[in-house]
């Protein structure tokens, strides 16, 4: 499945948009490639530059993050050793406000990504919890091999009550 909360990446956008008209110019449609070979050999391009690509975004802000650290840490450390010093406390300051508009872009970010996935996925088939609350057929004995009776259960799980009172 395609991560379509990249769509909202300017910097990847840009960057699949050249790389596409690069690769259909590189590839024409000829004798011994037909159409559909060609947009298999396509999408195995994109999803292969698409796994590429997110995997060194989260490493430069995995990145950016340990650095953010540091620079705190480092500022606490100045902080600590000269407690009277402004620029001291100016610094880390600095770097607090940082690692906090850090935290603000990878919620931001999150909150895209949650928001694609409920377009894409929250009204989907509620078929599943619909087969939870259907009663359960009961079994039948076979007397000859010395089975016992047994009562059909009308719940399938002992907290469907609490469920359905929601």
């Amino acid at each position: 499945m395609f991560p379509s909360d990249l769509l909202a990446d300017e910097r990847y956008c840009a960057g699949m948009r050249a790389a596409f008209v690069d690769w259909f110019a590189a590839r024409p449609v000829g004798v011994r490639r037909s159409a559909s070979d060609r947009w298999e050999a396509f999408k195995r391009f994109a999803r292969d530059r698409t796994r590429k690509y997110r995997l060194e975004r989260v490493r430069e802000r995995r990145m950016q993050r340990e650095r953010r650290l540091r620079k705190v840490a480092a500022a606490a450390q100045r902080l600590t050793a000269r407690p009277g010093c402004p620029s001291a406390a100016g610094a880390w300051a600095a770097a607090q406000q940082e690692l906090q508009e850090e935290r603000v872009a990878a919620a931001r970010r999150a909150a895209t990504f949650a928001g694609v996935a409920w377009e894409e996925w929250g009204e989907s088939s509620t078929f599943w919890f619909h087969r939870l609350a259907a009663p359960i057929a009961p079994s039948l004995p076979w007397r000859c091999l010395g089975g016992r009776v047994r009562r059909p259960s009308l719940r399938p799980w002992p907290m469907l009550p609490a469920a359905k009172q929601l």
